[in-house]
């Protein structure tokens, strides 16, 4: 496995320590060990990272890296191990979760020729999600990257199913649920995906509805105080000039509308009602992505009654 060492800022050893309480018996305090309980301690910082159970089998960020690899090579038949290279690792700066990413640089693609806008260069990754605090399942997906600007997309959900979660027998191996073809395979479906959106064309306005439906866009409460005011407002500024910069560079189409939705995934806006996290979000634009496909080549298909689709919450792409 290649390493990154400007990203290696992941790869901490993690300590385990008992918690400790303070408690009052016949008016005197004593300090006792919560029982069933322990904390995971960052060794290079000493902050806590994840109070877990006792029976929680610690599985470093690092061990999550060097299994997604084996896991790339089973996905993947037809790559090879020097291929993938971890880049990069991302998450809150509590370091409690990761998302860590692999790319695939040989089969870097320049999607050339497309109607409907200029040439695009993207780079497959996979994910692996590791957490030390046990809210976040280990799971891997299966994602593009478009290269100049960083805006990634999650195309593959539910790529891989654990033998064995965080448990005292720990984690051995990652079992593909759904096998792919080959990164060959996977390619083109990405590229038919971005073809087929890029021939949809959109207004400006229903580009916005678009992105707000998939994204999840904050909304204002029926009496909104005035720093909610103030920060929708900043919201909607944001949105709308990331939009018109796509539409700029890319024409007026729903492939505007897509890299809106990954580069707020990517880059998402400083606001304390902005709460999605960058790998849900990348979900969420990945399973838009195979939804608008297979329902833009349906006979009969319009923008307006997509959107009308997507309002319904039934209908809501997946967090």
């Amino acid at each position: 496995m290649n390493f990154n060492p400007l990203r290696n800022g992941w790869f901490f050893p993690v300590h385990e320590t008992p918690i400790h309480a303070t408690v009052v018996r016949n008016g005197a305090k004593m300090d006792v060990v919560v029982p069933h309980k322990k904390a995971l301690v960052a060794a290079d910082s000493g902050e806590i990272v994840g109070v877990v159970g006792d029976g929680y089998k610690v599985f470093t960020n690092r061990e999550a890296v060097d299994l997604c690899q084996k896991f790339c090579l089973d996905a993947f038949p037809d790559t090879k191990a020097a291929e993938w290279t971890f880049v990069d690792g991302h998450g809150p700066g509590t370091r409690s979760w990761a998302a860590l990413d692999i790319h695939h640089q040989s089969h870097t693609m320049n999607l050339m020729d497309i109607p409907g806008g200029p040439s695009e260069v993207f780079t497959p990754y996979v994910r692996i999600t590791n957490s030390y605090n046990g809210t976040r399942a280990l799971r891997v997906d299966v994602g593009f990257l478009r290269t100049h600007c960083g805006n990634g997309v999650i195309f593959e959900q539910q790529a891989a199913t654990l033998s064995v979660p965080h448990t005292r027998q720990g984690i051995r191996t990652l079992k593909v649920a759904r096998p792919f073809t080959g990164m060959a395979a996977l390619r083109e479906k990405f590229a038919d995906a971005l073809a087929g959106v890029r021939a949809v064309a959109v207004t400006q306005d229903q580009a916005l509805q678009l992105v707000r439906l998939v994204i999840g866009w904050p909304k204002l409460s029926e009496d909104p105080k005035a720093w909610e005011l103030t920060d929708q407002t900043k919201l909607d500024a944001d949105l709308e000039a990331r939009l018109g910069g796509y539409f700029r560079d890319l024409n007026a189409n729903a492939y505007a509308a897509f890299n809106t939705m990954t580069d707020i995934a990517s880059h998402p806006p400083q606001s304390p009602r902005f709460r999605r996290d960058r790998p849900s979000l990348e979900r969420r634009a990945g399973a838009w992505l195979r939804d608008f496909t297979l329902a833009a080549a349906e006979p009969g298909f319009t923008i307006p009654a997509h959107l009308e689709k997507l309002a319904k919450p039934a209908q809501a792409p997946g967090n």
